[in-house]
């Protein structure tokens, strides 16, 4: 008997009256994985609304408006009476939430640092303190209602026999339900789930589709995680991401027997909303109708009147206006047939229209959404609620009072405070929580209202990558390069001079470095021009464990610096004849070193590579023989495995190559192989084969000379000439992140000539630092001798497992030269087979060959140079003209791009922005001036000393302007330029840096 009155009163006062905040929650159940039920039978999927996957300029967002205007009107006018479907949308910003959401971000970077030592905590944080305040937490969802309004009687009957039957077989198992304590098992009508499941199938294609109108991404969330958002909306101080309920379904239900009367009741989970509201929401009538949960107070608005200018404003504009000055949040729901809301009102209206500006007002409202109706417009009904929250009550009313002045500046909108119910009404701003919103139904044309939702907001589809911009509006956005939501991973940076490609370069190569999942130092090569990436490699030295800083190295080869030679022709360890990837190496590398020999010229350098190595092999009595004194350590071991070495009878290069192995020296055995391949000087000779004679003896390059005249000439000037290719290999190293700056190899381009010279030493470069990138198994066991395959195979493996970073800087420098283009396209276009991401940069678009440009996936545009350029760039990429309107006007300077990513979700684009502390700006400044400076301070206090206290004493991030004073203020005798003006800079600074890092360490 007490069992039941406490019933009783517990469904009167809080449930009906809704004197609990759990009566408001309109939740009941989950019935699918995706699909929750309402107290009221209706079906609720929600979305996360990823965002818009293009640049959205005035045209674009017009049309795509209409678009969603177009798809929710089919959905609305669904059912019987058209009452089948609603749809709400959610949206919170909140700026204080942006450390946490970069942490988020940047977390698995971090963690990467962690796992391989680095001292990087400091450099994260840097990069916290200057986006935290740019950057703004945003959240956007999208919900549809499927209602049993829609069912026709007869379907409405049949569903509640189903019900009543399904209840007389519970009762007569024993077993009770209590639906206002635990979510209950009782589910919708079979029919209304079929046609719920209809309608998501219809709008997820009419809204994400590439080629649809609408663009923009969305994710249907699981119940559990779906709840969880619902919580980040109603509490500001539970903003963990990981929090899941405790939903129906999700663990097998128990079954207890109460003592008492016997009766079998099902354990079953918590009400959602006991789950998601778990302490009192105390009201508050002061200044303002508030609510106080926890530490936080929070203040509600809905919307009286709707923004009512002439051309309905967009979500975007209200969210300009706000800012990121206050946290809020709306809940915005769509019903359809707006024409029927608000009766009463229309009523009296009509019956004293003449008597009063309101009523003649209102009527004349209801007139014109009348006249709409009649030329097609579709009228819907929308409601809005809109919350701010803070930790105090006066900044609470401070937020409440400019967040209703932009709303109320939004189109001439009217909204008010004062509902008699503020904890209601805030737990209303939390879309798909409460079953009744304290919003009156505004009735008007759909095609206004939808311009008001907030969909089109741009957002990245990745969680976390190697660079890390935002958007205009404050989102972060992570680029994550070589993940496997893109099937290719050519990359492509172009920007014309001075708009901070080297910068944004090395901020790339820094987050490379610490690529998120990475368990070990990446495989990184950087071919560069000019010092500009040593900076990077400075940082990663200071910040990694020693083991792991030895293999971070920056290379700048000159001409004569045969300490670096590498010689093109050399094979795996115990393989007489090349890879496919490096035969096709030197094709591009033979094919720059003798370029005009007609369109036979890659049959005939095929054939000589060929060749050259067969002359070479195991099984040719040409292959070279020992030399005691070509090694002489290696000499000193042969007799340790069993050869005997005798000038008149020397081994066989092979033989000790194989005798090394066979005892375990695979050390021994690869030094020795290097002398057992051809060389550069060896290919006149091998131009004498008759297997090259018969078919080209006789042929002519396009200049009528002979084929064989013109490469012997071209290998022989080139043996001289490039030291660097052309010997036995001396360069070995087990660098993992390399840099090679060519500038001392290959300084001018200008010319063919120039620009053939870069390009050969672009390809040294590869083969200095990847030439192990593209290795794949099958082709090792075509050229590889069986017992040296277990060695290979288990080396292999590990190195394709890798994701591995090639990449090419200023290629403008080797344009026009075929042979290189070729390999630098096979290397963008097949990288992914190898897990190799390939990053290729240059001044301008033109730089890269047609097909590379069509076969690479991110674009990294910086700028466009002029209007000749603009009109290709415009072509190439189907740009709209608010796009190209952009990158003209806003890709003018360091610190913005605008980013293309083709992915598995359709082409991206979207303006970003990139920001960085001063600890950051001065390790990867390519400045000359800073750069002197930089380093000069990293000889005598050490990399994060330096930047330390040059971050401190020029928090912009350049010594630009105090250099220029100190050469206004020098005297007339003074001779002080180039570096002098640095040392100079940093004689001046050298005590000042002694105090700040003594006080550091104190």
């Amino acid at each position: 008997m007490i069992d039941a009155i406490e019933r009783a009163l517990l469904a009167v006062t809080s449930l009906l009256l809704g004197g609990d905040a759990d009566g408001l929650c309109q939740l009941r159940a989950p019935v699918d994985e995706t699909t929750l039920v309402t107290d009221r039978n209706s079906l609720l999927t929600v979305y996360r609304v990823v965002g818009s996957r293009r640049h959205i300029g005035q045209q674009e967002f017009d049309a795509q408006a209409r678009g969603l205007c177009a798809a929710l009107t089919n959905l609305l006018k669904a059912g019987q009476g058209g009452r089948q479907h609603s749809v709400m949308f959610g949206f919170r910003s909140d700026p204080k939430g942006s450390e946490q959401l970069l942490k988020e971000v940047l977390g698995p970077a971090l963690q990467t640092a962690r796992r391989l030592g680095a001292d990087a905590g400091f450099l994260f944080n840097d990069r916290l303190a200057a986006m935290g305040p740019a950057c703004v937490e945003e959240l956007a969802v999208f919900g549809v209602y499927t209602h049993t309004a829609g069912l026709s009687p007869n379907e409405m009957q049949r569903w509640l026999l189903q019900r009543k039957e399904q209840g007389l077989a519970m009762a007569k198992a024993g077993v009770v339900l209590d639906p206002m304590l635990t979510q209950t098992p009782y589910g919708p009508p079979g029919l209304l789930l079929s046609r719920h499941n209809a309608a998501l199938s219809m709008l997820e294609g009419k809204l994400t589709e590439e080629g649809g109108a609408v663009k923009i991404m969305m994710d249907r969330l699981p119940c559990g995680e779906a709840v969880s958002l619902m919580r980040r909306f109603g509490d500001a101080a539970a903003q963990d991401q990981k929090w899941r309920p405790e939903l129906l379904g999700d663990r097998p239900a128990g079954v207890a027997v109460r003592r008492s009367t016997g009766v079998k009741d099902l354990s079953l989970p918590l009400r959602i909303g006991r789950q998601l509201v778990t302490e009192k929401l105390r009201e508050h009538f002061g200044d303002a109708e508030m609510v106080k949960r926890g530490r936080y107070w929070y203040a509600t608005i809905t919307m009286e009147v709707a923004p009512s200018e002439d051309v309905a404003p967009s979500f975007a504009d209200l969210a300009s206006a706000v800012g990121t000055t206050v946290p809020w949040q709306g809940h915005f729901e769509l019903t359809p047939n707006g024409q029927d809301s608000n009766q009463l009102e229309r009523f009296f209206a009509t019956l004293f229209g003449s008597a009063g500006e309101h009523n003649r007002a209102v009527k004349k409202g209801f007139d014109e959404l009348k006249e709409l109706k009649e030329i097609g417009e579709y009228i819907g009904a929308f409601r809005a609620v809109f919350s701010t929250w803070a930790l105090s009550e006066a900044q609470c009313v401070d937020n409440l009072s400019f967040l209703k002045s932009k709303v109320e500046g939004w189109g001439q909108a009217v909204a008010t405070n004062e509902s008699g119910a503020p904890a209601p009404a805030f737990l209303a701003s939390v879309p798909g929580f409460s079953r009744s919103l304290p919003a009156k139904y505004i009735g008007g044309p759909l095609s206004a209202f939808t311009r008001m939702m907030p969909v089109f907001r741009a957002s990245s589809i990745w969680k976390s990558g190697q660079l890390v911009p935002f958007t205009r509006e404050g989102r972060p956005y992570p680029i994550n390069l070589g993940s496997p939501l893109q099937n290719f991973w050519g990359t492509l940076v172009f920007a014309p001079t001075g708009t901070g490609k080297s910068f944004t370069m090395n901020m790339l190569n820094a987050g490379v470095l610490f690529t998120p999942g990475m368990t070990e130092l990446p495989m990184v090569t950087v071919i560069d021009k000019g010092p500009s990436a040593k900076g990077v490699v400075n940082l990663a030295k200071a910040l990694l464990p020693p083991h792991l800083a030895q293999q971070v190295v920056y290379w700048r080869p000159t001409p004569n610096d045969v300490g670096y030679c590498v010689n093109p022709f050399d094979t795996q360890l115990g393989c007489d004849k090349p890879l496919q990837a490096d035969r096709d190496f030197l094709s591009a590398l033979l094919g720059g070193i003798a370029p005009n020999l007609g369109s036979e010229g890659g049959k005939f350098i095929g054939m000589v590579v060929d060749v050259a190595y067969e002359t070479f092999g195991r099984t040719s009595k040409d292959a070279k023989r020992w030399q005691w004194n070509t090694a002489r350590a290696l000499s000193e071991k042969l007799a340790s495995v069993g050869i005997e070495f005798r000038e008149d009878r020397a081994p066989r290069v092979w033989d000790v190559v194989d005798a090394f192995l066979d005892r375990g020296m695979y050390e021994e055995a690869g030094d020795a192989q290097l002398h057992a391949v051809p060389l550069l000087p060896d290919l006149p000779r091998v131009l004498q084969d008759r297997r090259i004679t018969d078919v080209y003896g006789t042929a002519p390059t396009p200049s009528g000379e002979k084929m064989l005249d013109v490469f012997s000439r071209n290998v022989i000037a080139a043996s001289g000439e490039y030291k660097l290719f052309s010997g036995v290999t001396r360069h070995k190293s087990d660098a993992r992140f390399v840099v090679v700056d060519i500038e001392g190899l290959a300084s001018a381009s200008i010319s063919e000539e120039g620009r053939r010279r870069f390009g050969l030493m672009m390809l040294f470069a590869r083969r200095l630092g990847a030439r192990n990138f593209f290795l794949h198994p099958d082709d090792m066991a075509q050229v590889c001798p069986p017992k040296y395959l277990p060695y290979h195979q288990a080396r292999i493996q590990k190195i394709r497992e890798q994701l591995k970073f090639l990449e090419y800087d200023e290629v403008h420098n080797a344009k026009g030269i075929g042979s290189v283009q070729d390999l630098l396209q096979k290397d963008a276009r097949e990288g992914r087979k190898y897990n190799v991401v390939g990053i290729l940069s240059s001044q301008d678009l033109d730089d890269f060959p047609v097909d590379l440009v069509k076969n690479c996936y991110n674009f990294f545009i910086m700028g466009a140079g002029n209007d000749k350029a603009a009109r290709e760039l415009q072509e190439t990429f189907n740009l709209s003209d608010s796009e190209l309107q952009t990158i003209m006007a806003e890709c003018t300077s360091p610190g913005k791009f605008f980013g293309m990513f083709r992915t598995n979700r359709g082409m991206l684009s979207q303006l970003l922005h990139t920001k960085v502390g001063p600890i950051e700006h001065w390790a990867y400044t390519t400045t000359a001036e800073d750069m002197n400076l930089r380093d000069a301070m990293y000889d005598q206090f050490g990399v994060k000393g330096s930047l330390a206290f040059l971050a401190h004493r020029f928090p912009r991030g350049s010594c630009r302007q105090l250099l220029e004073q100190m050469r206004n203020a020098m005297g007339s005798s003074a001779v002080v330029d180039g570096k002098g003006i640095t040392e100079a800079l940093l004689k001046q600074l050298r005590p000042q840096a002694e105090e700040f890092l003594a006080a550091a360490l104190s």
